[in-house]
């Protein structure tokens, strides 16, 4: 596991001394035949069945403890008899469970082993949930800074991103938080104050206890085992294993070098489980299970992303894939989802796939002609299809030949090649409107298609493929900013079996319908008319600032593309009505965004106003602009005075206080 997910406040396992009882208050009890934590008993409080129950009397004789609490309008009462060879026989109503105190701060070896190595699997349906109850007791300061609320992220197949969960901690730290999930999966919780990770499973219910003033960190839950030995394993980094860097993968030589070092990685990873399995005889299956999928996923990726480190073209040699998919890919049992960077070897070996089915497309032009053909949407004649098959024919036979000829001559070759009456006749058919707009919809569904037939010859599970496609649409929608064609929606909807998925999708499709309906003030949309013709950046960038003399004016370099961009456009109102004291004009300079995606986020983060313009100039000047002022990332922000010249200060405003005091020196 990547040590840098295992970072815990808690590092070094704590001596059971230090967790000597003293009296009743503070004690935690396991059953001593399950090893499941069964009560926890603090001086106003209980921690029972997954609930905070609040002690209502409490009474003591000869060292045996009568508690009774109360829980949303339920009452409890617990016996809880002497110690006795330091454990002490619990009754909970007609329930008696014989315990001992668990004495260090997180919860150790079960009494016995668990061969039961099957982690549920509701096979991706929808509607499944979690629960997590707990109380992060006797919190810092410094933690009650980092907030109010309690929250959980994991990696969402969906969309390649997180999703984060939260509930409200009342005073004394208590929570109950319910969230959705695909399937089992692993959780990161409080990530910047008490962070803990562990798998959770469809349905069920955990209680999360943390105490800032001894670290303990102890899971209660009907079936919480192996969630407590995951703890273990992850705080004592049992399996703080070498995984791989594609960027040292030159060192190693080509993709069979590499092959070789990062199997040697995995046995080593697998002989330091055993070791740790030997040294913790009655670790559960389920366990042993849940960490040879993380080994499989953490190395299988790296396997993959080999193809970063040498020259590959990104695409990697059938058998080398091959043997990712039966020495990785199909060692990971189901559910897949249950380990954290499941995600990352899931978008590494399907778009490994993607770029593979894509190559042994021998002519992409003609392969959408005949799948036009065979959906309905195009009619071709006898002669149509002639036509395309010598197409194909000869452009084989002119790359041969362009090959083979000297460099000096090629070009002439080219121009000459595309002079020729086929390649008029294949344009004339190409730009009949039927044809044309039937080959743009099919070669726009191609790697949608080969994946379907991909991942059905190889009979995985059909959810994958929801994965798969619902990822790709997402991100068709949130990096144009646009929504999708029609025929998108028809193939997700024919082809997408996860309803959670589709709908996603069309309330995605809907929200950008809207925007794209939107208006926009024309004065804020700027026309590059004003600078036709003009080459030179500074040439051009001095005719932008020129109607706005007398102004500061703050230049934004952003894209739709990228999303460090969109995420300041999203505090532009807020930017604008802080720095309204100091008389300035926002101009933004898109770099190469496609027009109708740039005036979309422009209204969806409202980034409009009397003193905004927005330009989306063409390439060539927004390129010449970009390498006069030397933009190498984005955003980039530049500040000009009154006169036009540049302000040599660091003007990001997603600092606004900084920038606001900037402003404020400037003007005094």
């Amino acid at each position: 596991m990547r040590k840098s997910i295992i970072t815990f406040l808690l590092t070094v396992l704590c001596l059971s001394s230090a967790f000597a009882q003293k009296s009743i208050s503070d004690t935690f009890w396991r059953d001593v035949n399950t090893g499941d934590w069964i009560l926890g008993i603090t001086p106003d409080a209980i921690i029972y069945d997954c609930k905070v129950w609040d002690i209502t009397s409490k009474t003591e004789k000869k060292d045996a403890y009568t508690i009774n609490a109360q829980n949303e309008g339920n009452s409890i009462s617990i016996g809880i008899g002497k110690e006795k060879n330091s454990q002490r026989v619990i009754t909970i109503g007609k329930k008696k469970i014989v315990c001992d105190a668990i004495t260090t701060p997180i919860i150790i070896d079960y009494p016995s082993k668990d061969d039961n190595h099957v982690i549920a699997d509701n096979n991706y349906q929808d509607g499944d949930s979690v629960t997590i109850v707990g109380w992060l007791r006797n919190m810092t300061p410094q933690a009650k800074e980092l907030g109010e609320e309690f929250t959980v992220a994991y990696a969402n197949l969906l969309t390649d991103g997180d999703m984060q969960f939260s509930a409200k901690l009342d005073a004394e730290g208590r929570f109950s938080l319910r969230f959705p999930i695909h399937n089992t999966l692993t959780i990161f919780a409080e990530r910047g104050r008490a962070p803990v990770i562990i798998p959770v499973e469809p349905n069920q219910t955990y209680f999360i206890y943390k105490d800032f003033t001894d670290n303990r960190c102890y899971i209660m839950g009907e079936n919480s085992r192996l969630q407590n030995e995951s703890l273990m394993a992850i705080i004592t980094q049992a399996f703080n294993f070498e995984h791989g860097n594609y960027q040292k993968a030159k060192e190693y030589g080509g993709f069979e070098e590499n092959r070789v070092h990062l199997d040697g990685l995995k046995d080593a990873a697998m002989a330091q489980m055993e070791q740790y399995c030997n040294e913790h005889p009655t670790l559960s299956e389920r366990f042993k299970t849940y960490f040879r999928n993380e080994i499989y996923t953490e190395i299988g990726s790296s396997m993959l992303q080999v193809r970063f480190g040498i020259p590959c073209n990104f695409t990697i040699p059938d058998d080398y894939l091959d043997y990712v998919t039966q020495n990785y890919w199909n060692k990971i049992e189901e559910p897949r989802t249950m380990n954290s960077n499941f995600e990352t070897f899931f978008h590494d070996y399907f778009d490994c796939i993607q770029r593979n089915v894509l190559s042994k497309v021998d002519n992409h032009l003609r392969w959408g002609f005949y799948e036009g053909e065979k959906d309905g949407i195009v009619n071709f004649t006898a002669e149509d299809k002639k036509l395309m098959n010598d197409y194909v024919a000869g452009l084989k036979d002119f790359e041969t030949r362009l090959h083979a000829a000297p460099e000096a001559d090629r070009q002439a070759m080219i121009d000459a090649y595309n002079a020729s009456d086929i390649i008029k006749q294949v344009n004339a058919l190409v730009g009949r409107k039927d044809v044309n707009e039937g080959l743009n919809q099919e070669l726009n569904l191609m790697s949608y298609k080969l994946m379907r037939h991909a991942t059905d010859s190889l009979g995985w599970n059909p959810a994958l493929y929801d994965f798969y496609a619902t990822q790709e649409l997402y991100s068709l929608i949130n990096g144009s900013r646009q929504p999708l064609r029609q025929y998108f929606l028809d193939f997700a909807d024919a082809n997408i079996k996860n309803n959670s998925a589709k709908k996603m999708l069309h309330d995605l499709q809907d929200q950008y319908v809207a925007i794209t309906n939107k208006t926009l003030s024309k004065d804020n949309l700027k026309s590059s008319d004003d600078v036709e013709g003009l080459t030179e950046g500074e040439q051009i960038l001095r005719k932008l600032l020129e109607p706005y003399r007398g102004h500061y004016v703050l230049v934004d370099f952003w894209g739709v593309w990228c999303s460090p961009c969109k995420e300041a456009l999203t505090h532009s109102q807020e930017e604008y009505e802080r720095l309204k004291p100091y008389d300035m004009v926002f101009m933004y300079l898109a770099n190469r965004s496609d027009d109708a995606g740039w005036r979309n986020v422009i209204k969806q983060y409202d980034v409009t106003g009397e003193n905004v313009v927005h330009y989306n100039l063409p390439v060539p000047q927004q390129t010449a602009v970009e390498k006069y002022l030397k933009v190498n990332k984005f955003p980039s922000y530049f500040l000009f005075d009154m006169e036009g010249n540049l302000v040599p200060v660091n003007a990001d405003p997603r600092d606004l206080d900084a920038f606001a005091q900037m402003m404020k020196r400037l003007k005094e």
